[in-house]
């Protein structure tokens, strides 16, 4: 470390920063706080926390209910969002994708809760349509699985894929884990993390795609 420079535990988010962030920072007095799976979670009182759905690497998800609408939602929790570059890129690469692309078999966002304030801003919270299981838990589980239930669920990850491709963004960690499912048998494509733009003809500065990418 050189002579002048300050411990990285020193940084603080510089004034100019904040000024440009105050705007948008959360001015609702009705936040509460919650725990859930030895998580804290600070949301807007509109929004009651029934149980906890799952957790993972990277964040803790609730099923919450909408007190002014009586809506199941799913609320994912991001922790220190900012803390790994590499983490921090794909986060914000799959919350891009995820906002701009509308269809019924892709799992979109319904919105991002503001920060109460940019300096004190480390965690993410997620909102999103609630889905009960993914096909993965299906087909560990002894629900039998009909011709009908195989063929409806393999036209709309088809359906979705189209949609995807057409916008020019390939998934590129699609598996069973990832294909979200509700008591409908309905069927929405999530996390976009890996994913990427691929537009024709133009090359990407920097865009390295490796052949490894997820599990195989």
């Amino acid at each position: 470390m050189k002579k002048d420079e300050k411990p990285v535990d020193d940084w603080k988010t510089p004034q100019s920063v904040i000024d440009h962030y105050a705007k948008y920072r959360n001015t609702t007095d009705k936040l509460k706080i919650t725990k859930r799976v030895k998580t804290k979670f600070e949301i807007d009182e509109k929004y009651e926390i029934i149980d906890s759905v799952g957790q993972g690497a990277y964040g803790v998800v609730v099923a919450a209910k909408d007190k002014q609408t009586g809506q199941m939602v799913a609320i994912k929790k991001i922790e220190k969002a900012f803390e790994h570059k590499v983490f921090t890129r794909r986060t914000l690469r799959e919350l891009r994708i995820c906002r701009l692309m509308k269809h019924d078999n892709i799992m979109g966002i319904k919105t991002i809760m503001l920060p109460k304030s940019r300096e004190n801003f480390e965690d993410l919270y997620v909102v999103s349509e609630l889905m009960q299981t993914d096909l993965s838990s299906i087909i560990k589980s002894p629900q039998p699985l009909s011709d009908d239930h195989i063929q409806f669920f393999i036209y709309q990850i088809l359906r979705g894929l189209k949609y995807t491709h057409s916008t020019q963004i390939v998934h590129r960690d699609l598996k069973p884990r990832n294909l979200l499912v509700n008591s409908n048998c309905d069927l929405k494509i999530c996390d976009f993390g890996l994913a990427r733009s691929i537009i024709n003809d133009i090359k990407v500065p920097g865009l390295i795609l490796t052949d490894y990418v997820a599990t195989r």
